[in-house]
Order: C-alpha cells, then structure tokens, then sequence
C-alpha cells in the first residue's frame, strides 16, 4: 500500500505518516488516528506496573497473539 493511500485511511496526511515511520514526532491525536486504522490502541500504565503486566503478556506473546 502507498504511504498516501494509508495515511488517508488513517484521517492523517501523507506528511504525517512518514514522520510517524521515520520517528520523528507527531501530535497524539494523530498517533491515535493512526493505531485506530491499524487496529491498535495504545496502553499508558504507572512505571511501578511494567513488571507486573509484562509477567501477565508473556504467556499470550508465546503463544503467538
């Protein structure tokens, strides 16, 4: 898929996507636009938490999800 066909199923310009592909820095509500037409979202939880989430998504990442 083109950059410009992708960045217009996300509701984001074509600009915008490439930054976002080359890491540099875009707007939140653009990220978001972007992982919504990915199927994604994005999860922010406490440092102090990583541990603890990372022992409960292990089992699922082996398993291929």
């Amino acid at each position: 898929m083109r950059i410009d066909d992708a960045a217009s199923l996300s509701g984001v310009s074509s600009d915008v996507l490439s930054r976002l592909e080359n890491g540099k820095p875009v707007t939140a509500d653009k990220l978001m636009l972007v992982l919504e037409s990915l199927g994604l979202r994005m999860l922010v939880v406490p440092k102090t938490d990583i541990p603890a989430l990372e022992a409960v998504l292990a089992p699922l990442a082996s398993e291929g999800r």
